[in-house]
């Protein structure tokens, strides 16, 4: 038999088993490195969080301020004309941040009152469950030491927030240091890649670093305009209704529609909850609270969907995966990153061949 003939006979069935066996190990050791990668991903994280949640943080807001900065020199190059307009809307800027600042600092004197009227309900409810629905009154009482216990759990979460003002202040003077030395160094940082790598790596490097801009700059512009669509009416519906502190609400709605899905739930619920115990009940707090459902449903199923379109590109799933993790482990600070650092991470994979399968998963179509 020739060495041709040879090589062409079919494999026999030992063979044949011991490639399988090959193929199913190479698929494991595939798994077991995936694990080992995501749990070191997952140790550093936690480990370097003092280091990269300010710096993340910082670089996320370098995305919002360099377009402003850009924008201010247009201004005071075209005119007084155009630089009054721009300080005019500083101002009304200055203004509305003083009127949310008096409204928490009303709702915090307005806190007390709020937790009486909360004990006045539930004592009335469970008189009336005693007089007519007796089954329902230890569900009810049960209900009131939950509250008491919230309540107290609260006020004890209110005297360690004291204690952890300092750490808050730390962090907040970090964020403020990177952010200054990313506004300084921006101007710089396409000449230092171009004197970094090689010619033919500046142009691939170039070409991620530029669909990683384009996509969080996308995603903070669309994302500003929703929040703005959304805290509007929904200002405008607690207004109309008699709900106090509009202006605190609507920052609220405003800031925490950045973190997706539970952001939407925190700045529909608290204002609802606080028009029932505020005002007496009746038509009011129920159609407020009709209006401003309908109001953050509208922007999360029509608006959002519609302004946003592909800026990130992600799926709704992979988005709460990445809420999960990332609140897990940087906290309000995680979730708040999640989308944009999600984003990049699936610019990053759509980039290496052998993690391009990965990116197309991760990808909202």
């Amino acid at each position: 038999m020739s060495k041709e003939q040879e090589h062409e006979a079919p494999a026999s069935p030992i063979q044949e088993r011991q490639a399988r066996r090959w193929k199913d190990l190479g698929g494991a050791w595939s798994v077991f490195r995936w694990l080992v990668v995501t749990a070191t991903a997952w140790y550093l994280l936690k480990e370097l969080a003092p280091i990269l949640r300010p710096l993340l943080l910082a670089i996320f807001l370098a995305y919002v301020i360099l377009p402003i900065r850009v924008y201010v020199q247009g201004q005071t190059r075209g005119g007084l004309g155009h630089l009054t307009l721009f300080v005019g809307l500083c101002l009304i800027l200055a203004a509305f941040g003083v009127i949310a600042y008096g409204d928490v600092v009303g709702l915090a004197h307005d806190v007390p009152r709020l937790h009486q009227r909360v004990n006045d309900v539930t004592a009335e409810a469970t008189r009336y469950a005693d007089a007519h629905i007796p089954a329902l009154a230890d569900t009810i009482r049960r209900t009131a030491f939950a509250e008491e216990q919230g309540a107290a759990r609260l006020q004890d979460a209110l005297g360690s927030l004291v204690n952890m003002t300092a750490g808050v202040a730390i962090e907040a003077v970090q964020v403020a240091f990177f952010l200054i030395l990313i506004l300084f160094e921006a101007a710089r940082f396409p000449r230092r890649m171009q004197n970094a790598f090689a010619n033919e790596k500046t142009d691939r490097v170039f070409t991620m670093v530029g669909s990683i801009n384009a996509a969080i700059a996308s995603y903070l512009k669309a994302k500003v305009r929703v929040n703005i669509v959304l805290a509007v009416p929904a200002m405008l519906v607690l207004w109309i209704f008699g709900i106090k502190y509009v202006v605190f609400w609507g920052a609220l709605t405003f800031l925490a529609n950045f973190v997706p899905y539970l952001g939407s739930v925190v700045a529909c619920g608290l204002p609802i909850l606080f028009g029932f115990l505020d005002l007496d009940f009746g038509w009011q707090p129920i159609a407020a609270a009709i209006l401003l459902v309908g109001v953050h449903v509208s922007s999360a199923y029509v608006v959002e969907p519609a302004m946003t379109g592909k800026a990130v590109d992600l799926s709704p799933l992979v988005v709460l995966i990445a809420l999960s993790f990332w609140g897990l482990c940087w906290g309000l600070v995680g979730m708040v990153l999640a989308v944009p650092l999600t984003a990049v991470l699936k610019i990053i994979l759509g980039n290496t061949p052998s993690t391009r399968p990965i990116a197309e998963l991760m990808g909202g179509e």
